[in-house]
């Protein structure tokens, strides 16, 4: 007699639909070349969870941002060298401002510019004690106790070294080119920095608000088209059609 062989049954379980890291990483490299060209990316971005379009958006207002700000600090740069040379040719007196009280070494008054009624000048001596405004419309003139600023729209302001001094926290404040472009660098590290956090806020928040307001225009006329239509596809379609309007507007601009 032939003996019963047991036969054991193993239960097949459902394939189930599992995205791997590596995928993710794919498709959000995707985002950024697909909807360019590809009507099928949109439907299928629009069947995908929205944390993932979410992340996509982050990422690409995050270089956006750091694209731009390098563009602006590059211009930043230029302006800088271009200071550095007119510094270089230019003979600025050595400037200490002790107390409140301001002392220049070479001849006064020392004129920077005087022209196309604008006036840029230092005179520690009494002889300019102000700017005249029926010869200059713009001017910054440095006393031997005040700063002196005309603006464009006719205000004048006076401002005591001392303030100034005391806005340095130096004591005695010496002025000279290497201080001039020690300071000049490191005010426009502080602009450059305040850009760039500008420029991501906006590209996040203020882009995030018009495609969020785009949305909603396009979600009601749908829904009247088709009642109940969900807003998530509609959302999602309008963060990646983001991009293709992104790179117009970068070989417009």
């Amino acid at each position: 007699p032939v003996e019963p062989v047991a036969v054991q049954v193993v239960p097949v379980e459902p394939e189930t639909e599992k995205t791997s890291f590596g995928n993710e990483m794919l498709w959000l490299a995707m985002g950024a070349v697909m909807p360019c060209g590809s009507f099928t990316f949109y439907k299928k971005a629009a069947r995908r969870k929205k944390r993932y379009a979410l992340l996509f958006f982050f990422l690409f207002s995050l270089v956006l941002a750091v694209l731009t700000s390098a563009m602006f600090s590059r211009g930043i740069n230029m302006a800088m060298v271009e200071m550095e040379k007119g510094l270089a040719t230019t003979a600025l007196p050595e400037i200490t401002i002790r107390d409140g009280i301001a002392t220049a070494k070479g001849p006064q008054p020392f004129v920077l510019y005087g022209g196309e009624r604008m006036l840029f000048a230092i005179d520690t001596t009494g002889k300019i004690n102000e700017i005249d405004t029926a010869l200059y419309d713009t001017g910054l003139l440095m006393t031997r106790t005040e700063l002196h600023l005309l603006q464009q729209d006719g205000r004048y302001q006076k401002m005591g070294l001392l303030e100034l001094q005391q806005a340095f926290n130096t004591n005695p404040l010496v002025i000279n080119k290497e201080n001039l472009l020690k300071w000049a660098t490191m005010t426009l590290g502080f602009v450059k920095a305040g850009a760039f956090v500008g420029i991501l806020l906006w590209d996040l928040f203020g882009r995030l608000a018009m495609i969020l307001l785009a949305g909603l225009l396009f979600w009601g006329v749908a829904s009247l088209i088709k009642p109940g239509a969900p807003f998530a596809p509609v959302m999602l379609t309008g963060i990646y059609s983001y991009v293709p309007a992104v790179y117009v507007n970068f070989v417009l601009g």
